[in-house]
C-alpha cells in the first residue's frame, strides 16, 4: 500500500467517525426534526458537490452507522428526511450507475429488511429488464414511497 492509498483510507476513516458522531448527536437530541431537516439539506447539498469517491464512501456507510448508532430505533419522520435528500440527490443525476448505486446502497439495502421482500424484488426483477435510467429513477421512487407508507402506518421495514 502506497503512502498515498494510506491517507485516503485513514480520510474515509475521519469521514467515518465524523458521520457516526453527528448521527450520536441526534440520537442524543432525541432526533430532534429542525435538526435532521437542516441534516438532510446539508446532506443534500454534500452528495451534490462532495467528489465521486467521498459521495460513493459516504452513500456505503451510511445505512452501516445509521443502525450502529440508532440501534435500529429511528423515528419514520427523521428517516423519511434522510431517504428524502437521497432521493432529491438522485433525481437530478444523469448517470445510470451513479443512480444504481445509490439505489442499491441505500433504498435496497434498507428495504432488505422487509418481511416483502421478495414481492418487491419480484418488481424489481421486472423493471430492471426495461434498464433504462427513467426505470431506475421510478424504482427508487417506488422505494422511497414504499418506506414512507410503512414508516406512517409504523411497520418497520
Amino acid at each position: 500500500m502506497s503512502i498515498s492509498q494510506h491517507r485516503i483510507d485513514k480520510f474515509m476513516m475521519l469521514v467515518r467517525r465524523c458521520l457516526r458522531q453527528l448521527l450520536f448527536t441526534f440520537v442524543n437530541c432525541d432526533w430532534n426534526l429542525e435538526y435532521m431537516n437542516k441534516f438532510g439539506e446539508v446532506l443534500y447539498r454534500a452528495l451534490k458537490s462532495f467528489t465521486l469517491s467521498l459521495r460513493t464512501h459516504l452513500q456505503e456507510i451510511f445505512l452501516e452507522e445509521l443502525a450502529k448508532v440508532s440501534r435500529g430505533k429511528v423515528p419514520s419522520e427523521a428517516l423519511v428526511i434522510i431517504l428524502d435528500s437521497f432521493l432529491h440527490y438522485i433525481s437530478e443525476l444523469n448517470d445510470f450507475v451513479l443512480i444504481k448505486e445509490v439505489t442499491q446502497n441505500v433504498f435496497r439495502n434498507l428495504l432488505s429488511q422487509s418481511p416483502d421482500l421478495e414481492m418487491l424484488e419480484a418488481k424489481f426483477e421486472a423493471w430492471r429488464k426495461v434498464s433504462n435510467l427513467t426505470t431506475i429513477f421510478f424504482l427508487s421512487l417506488f422505494y422511497y414511497i414504499y418506506l414512507s407508507d410503512c414508516l406512517n402506518q409504523g411497520l418497520a421495514p
